[in-house]
């Protein structure tokens, strides 16, 4: 990757955070606030619409190609051509914050997060599908909702955080700037209300059962 291509890509990344940032922080502050959901029943037709919602966004992170072997070839590939690849932009991260690491940084890579995701894959379509069950849209338009930085950062902390204890095993240092910040409210947040803390921002909202406990 060239160097003004790289220039440009981290003013991007680092935008990005920043902009992400603000999201997790506002909806923490509003959950805590909130009491527990009320009982509603479901309505199946909104909840296909959100489930189609999440199942769009897991391709549209990239989640559907996976399990994939990462390397330094593909990482800077997919970072090149801006493909929303999640795993490939926390990759690229680490291995900016790791530079003299790179062998343990993408062993952490296919050998904790790919597995994490692949195998948490209901969980991550049920925790986004209550996500877009309840956003305040039409049950036409739900489809089409797109909320700039904010599941984004969900993803980012929620691959990040659910292997916390292999990237510690190995020494790997998290990147700069914005996300020791990003990572440490989203702990807090996901203890204290669980993965939903991060994505839902009020009380009233329906529950479909899923399973947000971190894992470690």
């Amino acid at each position: 990757m060239g160097a003004g291509r790289r220039v440009h890509h981290e003013g991007t990344k680092g935008t990005k955070m920043r902009a992400i940032w603000g999201v997790i922080a506002v909806s923490a502050a509003v959950f805590a606030n909130g009491s527990s959901a009320t009982e509603t029943v479901v309505d199946q037709i909104r909840l296909d619409a959100a489930r189609a919602r999440a199942e769009q966004r897991w391709t549209e992170a990239q989640f559907n190609q996976l399990p994939i072997t990462f390397d330094r070839v593909r990482i800077e590939r997919e970072e090149a051509a801006y493909s929303g690849s999640v795993v490939a932009f926390v990759a690229d991260a680490l291995l900016d914050a790791n530079p003299s690491r790179e062998r343990v940084v993408i062993d952490y890579v296919n050998e904790a997060i790919v597995p994490f995701v692949v195998s948490h894959r209901e969980s991550y379509l049920c925790l986004l599908t209550e996500h877009y069950y309840n956003a305040p849209a039409p049950v036409d338009e739900i489809k089409d909702v797109r909320e700039p930085g904010e599941t984004w950062i969900f993803e980012i902390a929620y691959v990040l955080v659910n292997t916390d204890a292999a990237r510690e095993e190995a020494h790997i240092a998290v990147p700069g700037g914005d996300y020791p910040a990003v990572l440490s409210g989203a702990r807090r947040a996901v203890k204290q209300y669980g993965w939903r803390g991060m994505i839902m921002g009020s009380e009233d909202k329906v529950r479909l059962g899923c399973t947000d406990e971190p894992v470690s």
